[in-house]
């Protein structure tokens, strides 16, 4: 497959799948509350129920809910509820059951349903173990009730922590890890509460609390006292989460500030950035007023060579059209001229043609002739037949595409030797092109530095920032013609815009051969497409005056074949510069040690 094929095959693919993107249905999910209620047995183990809500968006007929085999908390006992109503345990997968499967060292619980864009409520109940240890001071509850395995945010999360016996008030101190958003409070009896409006993904929520050890009497009771080490470590943990929560606070104060004073700074730069660009214009942008009207053009207006004609249309700048009627102009005066070739390949008894085109120099007419050349056509004549494939007095174009890179080069250098050439003319006003590079300049550096102040300043910034851009813009604007370039310049639009209106069907025969080579040449200088060349050749060869293009040697002798070749000539030649060209009370810091509960989603 060549690289032409691939690439179409590689837009149609992304056209694809872009269509497919649109037509179907988004699907996702959002894990919109989370409830936890955990009972505390005397023997340490937990009775946790998780209300979880799901917020579906498209079709969906799966949650599961992932328990870790190794680590330090056991799971087991799992039952499933909706709005009250069990869940059968199944491996059937039909809605209204669920399954609890091992893999990848956790345990996998299941739960099948049919749901789409609503918003459903699970409720999984499980017994865990080994998240409470007694020692002899006091009993440790280290638990995380979200752990860091969840690949999407949970909003408005709630637990609640029960004691096996009522507890004094403000009893059991505890502290919630994992997030500085989060708070908690001691109520009625020694129940925990705890709450938090969101938890980023892979983040994890845990709590840490200290009850007294006579709460678990069915504990074993481990050597050693750990009340003293836990509130020591606690309360270092804590004084960090204190000092990040201020520095949080300073910075938003401060932040908040400089909000306030970004307003008025905006507005400032955005005058600022406003007046510069009108005082580019004033002084450098003004138009020359015209001593004379330019009138209108069938003919040429001048003399000039093709690419200084693509030169001023383009506003100094060259396309690959400027290189394409330098070549068919030295072809019209004769330095050259373009043949068709034919050859005929036979395969498995079937004849097969094919035809290329070869720039044929006329070298002793060159050699003579030579002080009729400028610079970029002299340029240009070296390049084709001494320099690319050394000294050549014939050269097929599909060489010339076999040295794209060589040819990107050249017409890279070629555009400044044209552009030198032009300066000379003086068709457009140097102090404006002062002015442009300025505005450009104080443009770009303008808007980037906005950009940069938006972090710090808010976004008011984005007001300077726009006007920034429109500098940017309008100072294209600024670099204009002289009065002899503006005049020049209408004159070729004149004849530019007679050539579109030209009907060459029926007045072709009004015109001559010099007129018609014209036409061809400058047609193509002024960046006309191919609708008006496919007009052009085919009413010379319907009329007969296909004959007016010497330079062009047709293997066909029907001459039917005119307008395939020069659009072969502009395409070969053009594809080999296309890449140059343009062409055509709350959380604290630290913790992590909880026993994980693992994760989960939907699918």
């Amino acid at each position: 497959m060549n690289n032409k094929n691939r690439t179409s095959y590689s837009i149609i693919l992304t056209l694809a799948l872009l269509l497919v993107s649109a037509v179907l249905p988004a699907r996702d999910y959002q894990m919109s509350g989370l409830d936890i209620t955990v009972h505390l047995k005397p023997d340490g183990s937990m009775l946790v129920q998780e209300d979880r809500e799901f917020t579906f968006e498209g079709s969906f007929s799966e949650v599961y809910r992932t328990f870790p085999l190794d680590g330090k908390a056991s799971f087991a006992d799992f039952s499933v509820y909706e709005d009250g109503v069990a869940y059968e345990r199944s491996d059937s997968k039909q809605p209204g059951t669920y399954r609890v499967v091992e893999k990848n060292r956790s345990r996998e619980v299941q739960l099948f349903f049919d749901a789409r864009d609503e918003i459903r409520t699970f409720s999984i109940r499980f017994t865990a173990r080994g998240a409470v240890d007694r020692h002899e001071d006091a009993a440790v509850l280290y638990y995380q009730l979200i752990s860091d395995e969840w690949t999407k945010p949970l909003h408005n999360i709630r637990a609640r922590i029960v004691p096996p016996v009522a507890l004094a008030a403000g009893k059991p101190p505890h502290w919630v890890h994992g997030s500085l958003d989060a708070e908690s409070a001691i109520l009625e009896d020694g129940v925990v509460e705890l709450w938090l409006n969101r938890l980023p993904a892979r983040n994890f929520l845990e709590i840490r609390a200290l009850y007294p050890e006579y709460v678990f009497p069915d504990m074993p009771v481990q050597a050693g006292e750990v009340s003293e080490h836990i509130k020591e470590e606690a309360r270092v943990l804590a004084e960090e989460a204190n000092r990040i929560r201020q520095e949080r606070l300073e910075r938003k104060e401060r932040r908040e500030r400089r909000h306030a004073a970004g307003r008025p700074l905006a507005i400032f730069l955005a005058f600022l950035f406003a007046g510069a660009g009108i005082f580019l214009f004033q002084k450098y942008g003004k138009r020359p007023s015209l001593s004379q009207k330019p009138g209108a053009f069938s003919t040429l207006p001048a003399k000039e060579p093709p690419a200084l004609v693509n030169y001023l249309v383009n506003g100094s700048f060259l396309d690959g059209n400027a290189l394409v009627s330098t070549m068919f102009h030295l072809a019209y005066r004769g330095f050259f001229k373009i043949e068709e070739k034919t050859h005929t390949k036979k395969a498995l008894g079937i004849e097969s043609k094919t035809h290329d085109n070869v720039l044929v120099l006329d070298r002793p007419f060159w050699e003579e002739n030579k002080e009729q050349l400028v610079d970029h056509e002299s340029t240009l004549m070296e390049f084709f037949f001494n320099t690319l494939y050394g000294p050549i007095d014939r050269l097929n174009l599909k060489k010339i595409r076999k040295k794209q890179t060589k040819m990107q080069k050249f017409f890279a250098k070629w555009k400044k030797s044209v552009a030198k050439e032009a300066k000379k003319k003086e068709w457009f006003d140097a102090r404006s092109k002062k002015g442009r590079n300025i505005g450009l300049v104080v443009g770009v550096a303008g808007f980037l530095a906005m950009l940069g102040l938006i972090l710090p300043f808010g976004p008011w910034m984005l007001l300077p920032a726009g006007v920034a851009f429109v500098l940017i813009i309008a100072s294209f604007f600024i670099y204009h013609r002289t009065e002899a370039g503006e005049i020049a310049f209408r004159q070729w639009r004149s004849l530019k815009r007679h050539l579109k209106r030209y009907h060459f069907q029926s007045k072709i025969q009004d015109l001559d051969a010099g007129t018609v080579n014209e036409y061809l040449i400058y047609g193509l200088a002024l960046g006309l497409g191919s609708s008006y060349f496919k007009k052009l050749t085919q009413s010379l060869e319907t009329s007969g005056h296909a004959g007016y293009l010497g330079w062009i040697v047709l293997y066909n002798t029907s001459l039917s074949n005119i307008g395939k070749t020069i659009n072969t000539v502009i395409t070969s030649t053009g594809s080999a510069m296309s890449s140059a060209s343009g062409m055509g009370g709350g959380g604290i810091a630290g913790g992590g040690g909880g026993a994980a509960s693992g994760g989960g989603g939907a699918r």
